[in-house]
């Protein structure tokens, strides 16, 4: 018996603000009045033809839990006639706004209220001319990333040898100052960026009292109505309390980019910083401590992959990343690794899997926080090794496996009304759980929209989140046709 796969030929659609005109879209769109006029936008392809000269001939966005920025690409078709030689080359500016939709036929009837999938924003376009029997057209390619990525690009200088007029101590000594009594990493990443606005207010108009960044307004844009718009952009998720140390003294007299700062309060290998589209069409930059416990894992959103849309998969384990041993430092303090001057002071604060080490010999995993509260007296206070031996941890139960879990590729086509996961969020297939790394959506004209998903950690989880690698179950599935994995899905 033959088992087809269901391809669902939907009809996406872009549309392109322009970033000088973005304020009034907003407060069409997202603010008092219902809808945008379309004399705020251009909109090209999907079920909606507003104009019969453009045609949407590809496109592609991917996101991931890895990096902040997203990117995308837009090819868009243009018969050129001899009444007008404005193109959307001419029309289109860096820094527009680019959203992309994928309607579906429930959302057929109210396209007009369809949530983007993807808000990007141009940062280069190319355009291709071409003649074909006496007849000219043109090709133009807008390329970006996600407009969230606004936020990490954003930098200001504090280098003495060019003229901004800032004072790179002065800066320091009032960032230090501001955050020394806060609590809550929310008040500290919203304190980094008031002093990044500014800064550029500072230098961009000085002494102007109602100077505006472009970056602040345009974020803030989505947001209209908000008391603190720009802030609504940063969400926070199982980060309240601070857990771990929290720099106070990092600012140089050199470039400081938003995105590095961040990095610096909030280290890759514990924290989560991404950006995706939510609901109602607005960009969020997610801030979250990776879910190491089964408590949090349990809390993650979980999809089911539906194998009528599924077109391939791939599965595989190794050991090429093992890790067998967790240290983390606190710079500065006597939790810091020039304060170990004994073997058996680091030993004492390291996480290890002996077996492993037996099989792979060392292989270590450390995370270095920088700064602490020189308020206190670290040679006495117990809070900096409390938060080390936390650290290490949930370092070792998220790293400390990795050669025994699965990762892999899902590819799939959107269909009518479904329900695609998340990057950040866990997907169940083939009896496992997966959490989704990354996500890219491609579409060709005449083809449906296909979708490729990146995940790890494959291994069944019990409704504790608790996981059990040994379940045979589904790895007698590795390799079943659709039809039987929708038995076991189920």
């Amino acid at each position: 018996m033959d088992f087809q796969i269901t391809h669902q030929m939907l009809n996406p659609k872009i549309r392109i603000v322009s970033s000088s005109k973005f304020k009034d879209y907003a407060i069409n769109q997202y603010g008092s009045k219902i809808g945008s006029t379309s004399d705020d936008y251009i909109e090209i392809g999907g079920r909606i033809e507003p104009s019969s000269k453009y045609y949407l001939m590809n496109y592609q966005f991917s996101e991931s839990v890895n990096n902040f920025s997203g990117n995308f690409s837009v090819s868009i078709y243009e018969d050129v006639d001899t009444d007008s030689n404005e193109c959307i080359f001419s029309k289109v500016k860096n820094l527009d706004i680019v959203y992309i939709y994928e309607d579906s036929e429930r959302n057929e009837k109210n396209l007009e209220n369809n949530d983007p999938v993807f808000i990007g924003i141009v940062h280069q376009k190319n355009m291709q001319s071409m003649m074909n029997n006496g007849k000219v057209s043109r090709v133009t390619r807008l390329d970006g990333n996600g407009v969230y990525s606004l936020v990490g690009d954003l930098s200001v200088s504090l280098d003495i040898h060019s003229l901004t007029g800032v004072d790179a101590a002065k800066t320091s000594e009032d960032f230090t100052r501001k955050i020394e009594s806060l609590r809550d990493y929310p008040s500290i990443v919203e304190s980094l960026w008031d002093s990044f606005i500014s800064i550029s207010k500072d230098v961009c108009e000085k002494g102007a009292i109602n100077s505006t960044i472009f970056i602040d307004e345009l974020l803030g844009s989505f947001f209209i109505g908000s008391a603190t718009p720009i802030k609504e952009i940063f969400k926070f998720e199982n980060m309240t309390e601070i857990r771990f140390p929290v720099v106070a003294n990092f600012w140089t007299q050199s470039v400081n980019k938003f995105s590095d700062m961040i990095r610096t309060l909030l280290p890759s290998n514990i924290f989560e910083i991404f950006g995706c589209v939510e609901s109602k069409g607005k960009p969020v930059l997610k801030f979250r401590e990776m879910p190491f416990s089964p408590e949090a894992w349990k809390e993650l959103p979980m999809s089911d992959i539906d194998p009528l849309f599924l077109t391939g998969y791939s599965i595989s384990q190794s050991d090429s990343e093992v890790y067998n041993a967790f240290l983390a430092y606190i710079e500065g303090s006597n939790q810091d690794a020039a304060f170990s001057l004994t073997l058996g002071a680091i030993e004492n604060r390291i996480e290890k899997d002996t077996e492993k080490m037996a099989k792979y010999g060392y292989r270590p995993l450390q995370v270095n926080f920088r700064g602490y509260n020189r308020s206190k007296d670290f040679a006495k206070d117990e809070e900096p090794k409390k938060a080390i031996k936390l650290c290490a941890e949930k370092m070792k139960e998220w790293y400390g496996s990795l050669d025994e879990l699965y990762s892999g590729t899902i590819n799939l086509v959107r269909g009518v009304g479904d329900n695609l996961p998340k990057i950040g969020e866990r997907i169940k297939f083939i009896n496992y759980e997966f959490y989704v790394t990354d996500k890219t959506h491609s579409w060709g004209y005449g083809n449906p929209i296909t979708v490729t998903l990146n995940v790890s950690r494959g291994a069944y989880y019990n409704s504790m989140g608790q996981r059990d690698t040994q379940n045979v179950l589904a790895k007698e599935k590795f390799g079943c046709r659709y039809a039987e994995l929708k038995n076991i899905n189920s």
